[in-house]
């Protein structure tokens, strides 16, 4: 009993080494499913390979912010600004910048991917002095305004 187990021990390995194969290879298989591996990689001049759910998802968002536009009260034109300040942090986190706030994220983001920032920034440090005024008021054509810089710039960073 003893001497056939010990004759077939070299199946046993064998049996057990493509088990394991085999697991390893749907391990791997599943990671891909899952987007593990989808992050913010450098392969050659392609700084960003993501998911073409992310583009989906952020036109989604996108066109809520241009809905709030489309309103008559200026409320929901700070809504639209403040959604789209949203929208690009998250853009920015996608892409890898690193800071706790915004702020740190826009000075230690990658300027080949996103661009120049020049524009933007001075746009959104006026707008959102006057959004967080109490009785502050934007202009639908200043709303226009900075949304046209935001889409500028998500466009430029693959975002849409």
């Amino acid at each position: 009993m003893i001497s056939w187990f010990l004759d077939s021990m070299w199946l046993f390995k064998a049996i057990s080494f493509i088990v394991s194969a085999v697991f390893c290879v749907l391990t791997i298989r599943l990671m891909i499913r899952m987007q593990y591996f989808e992050a913010a990689t450098k392969y050659g001049f392609n700084f960003l390979r993501k998911a073409s759910s992310t583009n989906q998802v952020m036109e989604k968002f996108w066109k809520q912010v241009l809905k709030h536009v489309t309103s008559n009260n200026p409320e929901e034109w700070k809504k639209a600004v403040l959604d789209a300040d949203k929208i690009f942090d998250e853009s920015l986190r996608t892409l890898g910048s690193k800071g706790k706030t915004i702020e740190e994220r826009i000075t230690s983001a990658d300027t080949s991917v996103t661009g120049s920032l020049d524009e933007l920034i001075s746009l959104r440090q006026e707008i959102l002095h006057v959004i967080q005024q109490e009785q502050g008021f934007i202009t639908r054509e200043k709303t226009k305004e900075i949304l046209r810089a935001y889409r500028s710039v998500l466009r430029q960073m693959g975002m849409l």
